[in-house]
């Protein structure tokens, strides 16, 4: 019975790390409050670079930052209509989406199977 709670125990503290690992592996760049851009990316071993640009700004994401995360935050300030672009860079493709976006907007993407896919854009979920 010991060994029983010993093990529901040890397996418990576990799955509490494993999440907040999982937590822990984003990374958020930029200033600003009025666009927030979440970038999931599922496969990040081929990865070499992921830039995110808007209004004449440009932040590079490097190799060692993407193989720590799994999770990129971008946020802009963006008082009125605008647009955004986001890249992936790997050895021998570039894979880039650019899209509208006003202020409040909180697009979410995710890359797949060398896709960048919208899965959210303002509160409607596609998936």
């Amino acid at each position: 019975m010991k060994n029983y709670l010993i093990l529901i125990s040890i397996v418990f503290i576990s799955s509490c790390t494993n999440k907040i690992n999982k937590e822990s592996k984003t990374l958020t760049v930029g200033n600003g409050n009025d666009v927030k851009v979440t970038l999931k990316v599922e496969n990040n071993e081929k990865v070499e670079k992921i830039e995110f640009s808007s209004n004449g700004n440009l932040i590079s994401i490097h190799k060692k930052e993407i193989n720590t995360n799994n999770r990129f935050i971008y946020k802009f300030e963006n008082k009125g209509e605008g647009t955004f672009k986001t890249c992936i860079y790997k050895l021998n493709d570039t894979i880039c989406t650019e899209s509208y976006v006003e202020q409040g907007y909180e697009p979410k993407l995710k890359f797949e199977n060398d896709s960048l896919i919208f899965t959210d854009f303002i509160g409607l979920k596609y998936e």
